[in-house]
């Protein structure tokens, strides 16, 4: 039975910011508080979430993240909040904090291929995929027939998803599985190398 994993994770992305709303790519630069929707947000997946049996409870070390996980424990007094630095969201480098819009037609005219761009001083979003799925393997073995939930941001989930999914970094992938602000995507393991996303938005 030792080789059996039957770890179920909840993934939360962070409650809105002012930033989410006028389209700033935040990134690891900008490390701001949620705002009233977002508030609103975060109190409404906690108390979907409130009657769930939860073991164990990670998330990005940033304000955002740690804002949302904070609603969750209300729910959860025996729950403590494991920061950690893995579920960042993508290091855009020297571009962070500026426009979404503008760091796109940053990325579309280096001529490199989705996914492999990266800012001097940042990651691309294979870099993160690689970290992420790194660190998810890494609480697969640690939690075996436990349920976690873990509170991250919409660039590293993404990458997450469609790694487990085998599907291709593409621009069309990505925003398929682009979660909402305070939203959830279930996923499920039989197997360490073997996951099924069950749930999505």
């Amino acid at each position: 039975m030792s080789n059996i994993y039957n770890m179920k994770a909840i993934f939360i992305r962070h409650g809105q910011t002012y930033e989410n709303t006028v389209g700033i790519s935040m990134g690891q630069t900008i490390d701001s508080n949620l705002n009233d929707v977002g508030i609103k947000q975060a109190i409404n997946i906690a108390n979907v979430l409130k009657n769930q049996k939860i073991d164990y409870l990670y998330s990005s070390d940033m304000k955002r993240c740690l804002e949302t996980a904070q609603e969750v424990i209300k729910n959860h007094s025996k729950l403590k909040i494991i920061p950690c630095p893995e579920l960042k969201e993508r290091n855009h480098g020297i571009h962070g904090g500026i426009l979404r819009k503008d760091r796109e037609a940053l990325e579309k005219s280096s001529g490199e291929i989705f996914g492999t761009q990266r800012f001097p001083e940042g990651e691309s979003y294979l870099d993160l995929q690689k970290r992420i799925y790194n660190f998810y393997l890494s609480l697969i073995g640690k939690h075996k027939n436990n349920q976690i939930l873990i509170v991250s941001h919409v660039g590293a989930i993404a990458m997450l998803i469609l790694k487990i999914l085998n599907l291709p970094i593409t621009k069309d992938n990505y925003k398929k599985y682009k979660l909402k602000n305070g939203a959830i995507a279930i996923i499920e393991n039989t197997d360490k190398n073997k996951h099924k996303l069950i749930q999505f938005n």
